[in-house]
């Protein structure tokens, strides 16, 4: 696999890796830890003649970047398959108990992450994929996709407003909605229609009884296809605005999770 000159991986322990396992590919960040200017992105499209684990796979054995010791490894799993928990609630115990409680059905690995020390994300991932990894990448940490979009939210824009956010990407669309720093709701869909995006939008902001002329709607989107959706939005709504995150200096269009990673 093909890297940057700027990118040294004899000196690889200086950059971190992010991983992000999404429905339709799976694609990678490597950063310069001091310096998160210095970073390169790519992204492998599966092939549908082979099983998600199997593409996995083939990546990992057609390079040698993975097997590299970084500072730091995430892979971050891209699933509307995860549920919220009060840390109050919480016991890392029935953390199956608390994910089948929502999901139904066999259940891949099952973990969890904490945010901001009061809510757990629990979450899974397939088996095979989740042995995989463990085994092929140095101390690999594991996460779900909304442990880096909810504190980014919780932190972004006017902060004491009620805030609505919308993130579309090819493979998901997730909602999340703030009261001042109060979570308020989170929510992943994937392979939706415009027409199903728009009314999963107006149900929640319904729902948590938003103004639309006084509450904040912030979007980020990373695909064309949605430009329709955006223009109604800002007929419907007052203040809609685009979230603001550091220039992609690639070709080709990074995830917001991936880029917020570059802010921290």
């Amino acid at each position: 696999m093909f890297l940057p000159d700027f990118i040294d991986l004899a000196q690889s322990e200086k950059y971190s890796l992010s991983i992000r396992l999404a429905p339709n590919g799976f694609s990678f960040l490597i950063f310069l830890t001091s310096d998160k200017s210095v970073y390169y992105y790519n992204k492998r499209e599966y092939s549908n003649s082979l099983s998600v684990s199997e593409n996995i796979k083939k990546i990992f054995f057609e390079s040698s970047l993975f097997t590299h010791p970084f500072n730091s490894i995430i892979v971050s799993i891209v699933s509307p398959r995860y549920t919220m928990i009060p840390e109050s609630f919480f016991d890392k115990e029935m953390v199956v108990d608390l994910f089948n409680f929502n999901f139904h059905g066999e259940h891949g690995k099952v973990m969890h992450n904490s945010i901001d020390s009061d809510i757990e994300i629990v979450f899974d991932m397939e088996k095979e994929i989740y042995s995989f990894l463990h085994r092929s990448l140095w101390n690999p940490k594991f996460t779900s996709l909304m442990s880096q979009l909810i504190p980014f939210c919780k932190s972004y824009g006017e902060i004491k407003r009620k805030r609505f956010f919308i993130f579309l990407e090819e493979d998901i669309s997730t909602i999340i909605c703030f009261d001042g720093d109060t979570l308020l709701s989170a929510n992943s869909f994937i392979d939706l229609e415009e027409d199903d995006i728009t009314y999963n939008i107006v149900n929640i902001w319904d729902k948590h009884q938003f103004d639309q002329n006084e509450d904040l709607l912030y979007i980020s989107s990373t695909t064309d296809n949605n430009i329709n959706l955006t223009s109604t939005l800002k007929q419907l709504i007052n203040n809609v605005e685009t979230i603001k995150l550091p220039e992609n200096n690639t070709d080709v269009q990074i995830p917001t999770d991936i880029l917020i990673q570059l802010c921290e």
